[in-house]
Formats: structure tokens, sequence, C-alpha cells
């Protein structure tokens, strides 16, 4: 009984050290391990510490890319037990690439810009050297 009463008092401040914790990652007081470390003594399980680092603070600078969403979708599906896939850096990496050509390619298509040719070549190498990597991993 004694015990039941002490969490119960305790038990606002939870979510208050989650906060703390969260906070202090966002400002990069601690890195990725130490918040998943820190969150883990709170009992969260890894993959649930990892999901909330995922959403909590690296999602904070919001994705930008269909695969970094995918991302974000693998680590919950990993975090609440269900199969799940691990998205490759490699993968994000290409993924940024082709969304930063698309882009470039749309900025120069708009200001009639002599490049429009050369970045429309490299954005069609880079959506199938994309899909051919996603392939290949499986996803």
């Amino acid at each position: 009984k004694i015990k039941a009463v002490q969490e119960e008092r305790i038990a606002d401040t939870t979510a208050l050290t989650r906060s703390l914790i969260i906070k202090g990652a966002k400002e990069e007081k601690l890195t990725r391990d130490e918040t998943i470390e820190l969150l883990m003594l709170k009992n969260y399980n890894l993959w649930e510490a990892e999901y909330i680092y995922d959403i909590e603070v690296g999602a904070a600078s919001s994705p930008e890319t269909p695969m970094e969403f995918r991302q974000l979708v693998e680590s919950y599906r990993h975090a609440v037990g269900l199969d799940f896939k691990e998205v490759p850096h490699e993968l994000l990496k290409a993924d940024r690439k082709r969304s930063d050509l698309r882009l470039r390619l749309s900025q120069a298509r708009a200001k009639d810009a002599p490049e429009v040719a050369q970045l429309q070549a490299d954005l069609e190498i880079a959506e199938a050297a994309f899909r051919n990597m996603k392939a290949g991993f499986g996803l």
C-alpha cells in the first residue's frame, strides 16, 4: 500500500521527466544513445525509447522525403511489435538527393534556366538509382 501511494504522488512527474529528457536531446545536450538510455531507465523498452526519440527529436525537424516518413512508420511498427523493415541510411541519402533534384528542377523550370535539361537527366538517373536501391533493400 505504501508503494502505491508513493507511485501515485510522483506519477505527475513522469511525463515531466520524459519531457525534460527530450528537451535535452533537442538542445543537443544529450546524444541519441544517451537519450534512449535515459528513457529506458524510465521503464520504456528499447523499441519504445527509439520510437519516442525518432518522433519527438528526429521528426522535430519534420520529415522531408517519402523515405523519412517511411522511417517514422517503420519505427512505430517496431515499437508496437509489428513486422518492420529498417530504412538504411544509404536509402535515406538517395531519397534526399532525389528530392533535392526535384526541387532544383522545379526552380530551374520556373526561371526557364538553361540547366533544365541537365537537371532532368540527373533526376532520371537519381530516380532509377533510388528505385533499384529500394528494391535491393526489399522496401
